[in-house]
This record gives C-alpha cells, structure tokens and sequence, in this order.
C-alpha cells in the first residue's frame, strides 16, 4: 500500500507552474510565425520557403529547390530582422535552412477530417510540454495520471482537424 503524502498538490497549483505557462506562451507565440508567413516573406517568397520547425531559438526554414537554398543565404539577415520586427515577443537567434517539399498552408487550414483519437498522434513541443509539467510531480501515480490526461487532451483537440496530408 502507497503511503500518504505529507502535503498532497492540487492539479491547479501543479498546472499552475510558472516555467509550464511560460512554455506555452512560447508555443503560442511562436505559432504565430506560421500565421504570419506569409506577410513577413512576402507571397512570392512564401510559395518556395516555409517555416518547418523550431530547435531551440533557431528557426528551421525548408525550400523547394537547391537555387532556393542558395537564395536564402543572401536574403538571411533581411528574413531574421523581419521576423523580428513583425514578430518581436518571439526570441529567435538564427536561421538554418534545408531542402524541403513546400507545404500548402491554406490547404491544410480548409481541410478538416475526423480521426479516431488512437490515430492522433501528440507532437515533440506537446510531449516536451507534457514531460516539463508531469516531471515536477512527485507521486508516481498522480505523475502517470495527469500524463495521460494531458495526452488525451492534446490528441482529442486535434481529433476534429487533424489534416490527412
């Protein structure tokens, strides 16, 4: 039999944790950026290059073409100061650029397929998320608990409009 806590948490005051509020205020705002492509790329520009993800405060930008990635070397500096003035709450150190298929933005905005929660599947940020705030628990059971509530969450709210692309 489990022993007693001493001084038992309640869910909010675990959720409440500061570092975990930071981190999602990071992710949100951070999502901005792909709202905003467009505008900060300019049209032209955001039908050869999209946003693909994040590593640390480098922001990693794929192109369709290797002319492209050549291209983005010489237009890099400009891109970064951009992204800084349209986006400033957002911390952004560099820029790296790969080869990559361009991504239809509008496309996977428009679509909206139903799929069974089993199939939805909980990203990196989310699961860094997840770990950041369970990890500060310090019962086993509670830990495993709220893991797998915060893991249900996060695929149910994409059950209704996860893309099939």
């Amino acid at each position: 039999m489990r022993a007693r806590m001493k001084n038992p948490q309640t869910i909010s005051e675990i959720l409440g944790n500061k570092s975990a509020r930071w981190k999602t205020k990071l992710i949100l705002d951070r999502c901005e950026l792909w709202k905003k492509w467009k505008e900060i790329v300019g049209s032209e520009l955001s039908d050869k290059i999209f946003p693909a993800r994040w590593k640390g405060n480098i922001l990693v930008v794929c192109a369709q073409s290797h002319s492209w990635l050549n291209e983005l070397n010489f237009l890099k500096k400009d891109l970064l100061e951009n992204i800084k003035k349209k986006l400033p709450k957002i911390h952004i150190t560099d820029i790296r650029f790969e080869l990559g298929k361009p991504v239809d933005m509008e496309l996977i905005h428009e679509i909206n397929v139903t799929v069974p929660i089993s199939e939805c599947k909980v990203t990196a940020d989310e699961m860094e998320y997840i770990d950041q705030v369970s990890n500060e628990i310090e019962d086993e059971d509670v830990r495993e608990s709220v893991k797998k509530s915060m893991m249900h969450f996060f695929r149910h709210k994409r059950k209704k409009t996860t893309s099939p692309l």
